[in-house]
């Protein structure tokens, strides 16, 4: 669930300080202030006072009302604008005020599904901003084409866009426009699995909209926390967030941001057993969403009521929820919605003895979801027509959708989607890079060719002057006229040099250019990989003491270091993909996608099981084309309740120090992927007493070449290094390493990413 911010309650600065009085009047008065503004508009002839009047009118009355205020102000500011020059003082107002009709056309657009169409007018809006010079319209209108990219399911688009949004809103101190996009990023990290990462970006969210007193950020940011936690299955914390949420939107007046708010709780409460609680609150967000007119969310609040009533075996009031959410989802061409309600419908039918029409709506999921693609909805389906038909012997039948459920349960996490989408990211680095190698061999030759016109030039010259001297001055006619002949040459061959010096400058900017594109892409996709990355605030809420030395080769990096929290344990994982730079990270987002799969989706929770389910999907993947790519590295998990510290180790020892005595702990020598080993993976056990550090690295540190004789710094030194300096703060110990490292180095290049954790245990 993403919290989305309506978006023509959102350009609410466009209106100036009438709108903002108006709103720090009591609820109560509002209806008054309205119905004078609609009476003034009747008598009011100056167009900027109508204007102000209907921007009001258009942002706080309801819906198909609204409309019909926002048009007008769009015709009366195009009207204007014909016949004003831009050196008018007026030509600002006017363009303002069309760009919030405008904004608010793109927000209807969104709210009938018409997203196409909406994206199409908002940047139509940010146009009209941007020629005028307004900033702070402008950034208000990129967070809401960010927030219907979104709604779109363009999330690389919509993140990109949010980050562009949360600069320009930093840049001129608007933090209301700061916490929305930092909101909206972590909603897009939370749907694509990293919890820890969307958490993190609320939490930021949280703490600017505390800060600067903003109530609605503040109500989004504890929201999304609490939506979080609930599919966490943390429902005592959730209701805690949400509670205060649902407080702080009930002293707002946003509808939508209210609506959302009390369906949140109506799920907590369900999900707790106290259904006529729930009920009694899907009702309440179901009203508010009919008063603004959101179609698409009226369906969703019918489903969620029918749930709950299916649960409380009222299957007659489920069914008649379960219709009106069919017609919302149907109208708004919402299949998948339409087939979350069927599927239900088909599930009482079937309860009650009618198998006739579980039957036919159990087909018509089934055409939905072939249709779709959704191999989810297929599993699930085909799981229910293979009941179905069971039940009535038709065993031929149950047969083929039996095979057809495990099919497509098997095919549900297939990350055949994930790694095209993460080679599409990068394919482009690889053909860039190859021009870019190409077009730096043409530039050597045409300098070189360059040179050897230049020096050809100059010895004919000083041949032709040598020439000159030897003939003496009884030749001095043939003298002048060899010159003569001499500088005509070396003009057209000086002209020629020009030219060339021409087109290498051209070709110099080319590539200058061309380099500059290279260098942001692989830029963004280092954005893409960190925020894959465990975050600093998510380590320090997890392990007190720790550090954290991380220097990739390259700007991306083959190693990483990853974590997430499953219940009372919590996951660090420090691990060296095959190869470095764009490779390298192609294979370290892979890794971390299963590795997340694993926890999050598969629930397994010992470390060693962990590693053999990834290695696993490495080979089902990857090593069918004969590839042996993989990791190896450390996976440490760490029981918050009991103490206990487990982990699994693929080619890599951990360090472990109590006192002055360093212990190198086990592992397997095998990789997580294709190697001359099969065997499962073993789970260790560490006794970590207090005052003891442990330590986690890759081997891109040992192997870097230096020091006086430019030969590998190895373990052992290694090792030494760390024990001599082991009874020191983390960050000084983190300062040594890095420095160390770099005196080592000297002159020579670093051969491979480097990364080292270290843990003390209090």
């Amino acid at each position: 669930m993403i919290i989305y911010y309506p978006l023509r309650y959102f350009s609410f600065h466009i209106i100036g300080s009438i709108l903002l009085l108006f709103f720090l009047v009591p609820v109560h008065a509002q209806d008054h202030k309205i119905d004078s503004l609609k009476a003034a508009l009747k008598v009011v002839k100056q167009d900027t006072s109508r204007c102000r009047a209907l921007a009001v009118l258009a942002e706080t009355t309801d819906e198909g009302e609204w409309q019909i205020y926002n048009k007008q102000l769009k015709e009366i500011t195009l009207e204007k604008l014909k016949t004003l020059k831009e050196s008018d003082p007026l030509f600002r107002f006017y363009k303002r005020h069309l760009a919030m009709a405008v904004n608010n056309e793109a927000y209807e657009l969104q709210n009938i599904g018409d997203y196409d169409k909406a994206v199409e007018v908002m940047k139509e809006a940010i146009k009209i901003q941007e020629s005028i010079g307004d900033k702070a319209g402008a950034a208000s209108s990129i967070n809401n084409l960010g927030a219907i990219q979104q709604r779109r399911n363009n999330f690389i688009e919509a993140m990109a866009i949010f980050e562009k949004g949360q600069k320009i809103n930093t840049e001129i101190k608007n933090w209301r426009g700061v916490a929305f996009c930092l909101n909206q990023i972590g909603s897009i990290l939370l749907g694509q699995g990293n919890i820890a990462g969307g958490i993190a970006y609320y939490e930021k969210a949280l703490k600017i909209s505390e800060q600067n007193h903003i109530k609605e950020s503040e109500g989004a940011s504890l929201y999304n926390i609490a939506f979080a936690l609930y599919n966490q299955n943390e429902i005592a914390k959730a209701k805690e967030y949400a509670l205060r949420s649902l407080e702080i939107r009930e002293g707002t007046n946003e509808k939508n941001d209210l609506s959302f708010a009390l369906t949140l709780m109506g799920r907590i409460y369900v999900k707790e057993g106290k259904f006529k609680e729930g009920i009694e609150y899907f009702e309440q967000g179901l009203k508010l969403r009919k008063e603004i007119g959101d179609h698409r969310s009226i369906g969703m609040s019918y489903q969620s009521i029918g749930n709950a009533l299916k649960a409380m075996k009222d299957f007659e009031g489920a069914i008649t929820n379960y219709e009106e959410a069919l017609k919302y989802t149907r109208g708004n061409k919402d299949k998948l919605g339409s087939a979350f309600s069927l599927i239900n419908i088909g599930d009482i039918a079937y309860e009650q003895g009618n198998k006739s029409k579980a039957l036919t709506c159990y087909t018509e999921v089934f055409n939905t979801a072939k249709e779709l693609g959704n191999a989810a909805l297929l599993s699930d389906v085909t799981k229910h027509l293979h009941k179905l038909y069971s039940s009535q012997g038709d065993y031929k039948k149950a047969y083929e959708y039996y095979n057809f459920h495990i099919v497509m349960r098997d095919s549900i996490n297939n990350q055949e989607n994930k790694k095209a989408i993460i080679r599409s990211q990068f394919a482009v680095e690889y053909a860039k890079k190859e021009q870019d190698m190409k077009n730096e061999q043409e530039k050597k030759e045409l300098l070189y060719e360059q040179e050897k016109i230049k020096k050809q030039a100059d010895l004919e010259k000083q041949k032709a002057i040598s020439y000159s001297f030897m003939v003496g001055a009884a030749l001095l006619l043939a003298l002048i006229f060899v010159v003569f002949l001499n500088l005509k040459q070396s003009k057209s061959k000086n002209k020629i040099i020009v030219e060339q010096k021409k087109a290498v400058e051209a070709q110099k900017e080319l590539i200058e250019e061309k380099q500059k594109e290279i260098v942001d892409s692989i830029n963004y996709a280092k954005r893409i990989q960190y925020t894959l990355l465990a975050h600093e605030e998510f380590l320090q809420n997890n392990i007190k003491e720790h550090f954290v030395l991380f220097k990739p080769k390259d700007i991306v990096s083959g190693d990483f270091y990853w974590a997430t929290k499953k219940d009372n344990n919590f996951y660090l994982a420090v691990c060296d993909s095959t190869g470095h730079g764009v490779p390298g990270a192609f294979m370290s987002l892979l890794n971390i996608s299963f590795l997340n799969e694993a926890i999050n989706e598969r629930n397994i929770s010992q470390p060693n099981e962990i590693f053999n389910y990834v290695r696993k999907r490495l080979i089902e993947e990857i090593g069918k084309e004969e590839q042996k790519d993989g990791f190896d590295g450390v996976l440490i998990c760490m029981n918050q309740h009991t103490g206990k510290l487990t982990y699994a180790a693929a080619n890599n020892k951990p360090v472990l120090i109590s006192g002055t005595e360093l212990s190198e702990l086990s592992s397997d020598k095998m990789p997580v992927g294709v190697g001359e080993r099969k065997e499962d993976f073993r789970l260790f056990s560490v006794d970590a007493e207090k005052g003891s550090t442990l330590y986690l690295c890759t081997d891109g540190y040992a192997d870097q070449f230096g020091g006086p004789k430019g030969k590998k710094f190895k373990y052992k030194q290694l090792n030494e290094l760390i024990l001599s300096n082991s009874d020191k703060p983390l960050k000084e110990q983190k300062g040594i390493l890095h420095s160390s490292f770099e005196t080592w180095r000297g002159s020579l290049e670093q051969v491979d990413d480097v990364c080292i954790i270290g843990i003390h245990f209090r």
